[in-house]
């Protein structure tokens, strides 16, 4: 190996691990820069979506509060306990009549789908959808899994989400009636239609073409997704997670009550960037997420301009390297040949 190339071979390193070593820095530093910034994002946008959701079911609390507290309500109510197997009664009739025009505007104004009136044992009594009270009157109020829903005499209750034949998907919302003394007398239930609420959980500002944000609720050592998906729009109440598996992470402790964000992977076996929040007031969880390949594309043009830079300045290194080693090496060549010249016997040989 002649001294240019050794020259050449020594100077290339000195200038090619430092660029290596800048370069690995500076990709790692930009990716945990970019991770922490979409990670506040997607928490903003979860902590969002829970405090309207929230707000939502307060409202839909203050509702009930009111409505249940009805002069007409509670002065109608004996009526139709005593009378709701004979819809063709006078007094029946009448009870109708008078609940129907206020109840109905009621339902319009706030966007329910239908309210009814319980007896004390959960039997349907009044209905403001006159085709679900011709067919429903004398029933028990179904919910979830069509089984009877959960009254509570002492407080309000709020279903699981389930399908009605009817209205779709819906979640049920009841309280008790209490008399003019506060005797218990039946209870009032607001069908909530679910579908405002799936248009806001699935608008998807700020989460780029692969993000999303998504609702659940635990079912035993499962979480049920409650809403479509974006990337399965039929998954809603069809789709579970299982406690303790990889696979949609987020959502799993979300629904036991945890809060978290961070690198994840999805119901889809995707990596992806996550923030997750537990709902008290509806024992929900929420997860917002992006895919990880998107979130962190802008690193990878990053990655693959630096690789062409690092190239780039390679070549350039090596062409001076080339003309730096040729630079010490002549003179050296030339001093090593006078060297041997004198050597040989010519002293008179100027070097």
């Amino acid at each position: 190996m002649n001294l240019q190339t050794k020259i050449t071979l020594i100077l290339l390193p000195l200038v090619i691990v430092p660029l290596i070593i800048f370069g690995i820095l500076t990709f790692s530093n930009s990716r945990a820069t970019l991770e922490k910034k979409i990670i506040n994002e997607l928490e903003l946008i979860a902590d969002l979506k829970v405090d309207i959701l929230e707000s939502f079911f307060k409202e839909r609390y203050s509702d009930m509060q009111t409505a249940k507290d009805y002069y007409i309500l509670k002065s109608r109510m004996p009526i139709l306990l005593r009378l709701f197997d004979d819809n063709e009664h006078p007094d029946n009739i009448a009870a109708r009549e008078i609940l129907d025009p206020q109840l109905t505007t009621f339902m319009e104004v706030y966007g329910y789908n239908d309210i009814v009136l319980l007896n004390p044992e959960g039997i349907i009594i009044y209905s403001v959808d006159d085709f679900f009270r011709k067919t429903n009157l004398g029933k028990s109020m179904a919910g979830p899994s069509d089984q009877p829903i959960e009254t509570k005499k002492d407080g309000f209750s709020f279903s699981h989400v389930f399908f009605h034949d009817e209205h779709g998907y819906e979640m049920l919302i009841t309280a008790p009636i209490l008399g003019f003394k506060d005797e218990f007398i039946g209870f009032i239930a607001f069908e909530v239609d679910m579908n405002p609420i799936f248009d806001f959980i699935q608008d998807r500002k700020g989460l780029g073409q692969t993000g999303e944000t998504l609702i659940g609720h635990k079912i035993g050592e499962k979480a049920l997704f409650l809403n479509p998906l974006r990337h399965n729009p039929q998954a809603i109440l069809s789709i579970t997670a299982n406690f303790g598996e990889k696979n949609a992470y987020p959502i799993t402790e979300a629904v036991q009550g945890r809060d978290g964000s961070g690198l994840s992977v999805d119901y889809r076996g995707e990596k992806v960037l996550a923030a997750w929040r537990y709902i008290p007031s509806l024992d929900w969880g929420l997860v917002a997420k992006i895919d990880m390949l998107e979130a962190f594309s802008s690193v990878k043009d990053l990655k693959r301009l630096f690789v062409f830079l690092e190239i780039l300045t390679v070549l350039i290194v090596f062409i001076i390297a080339l003309y730096i080693s040729k630079f010490i090496a002549n003179p050296i060549k030339k001093l090593h040949a006078g060297t041997e010249i004198i050597a040989a016997g010519n002293l008179d040989h100027k070097v």
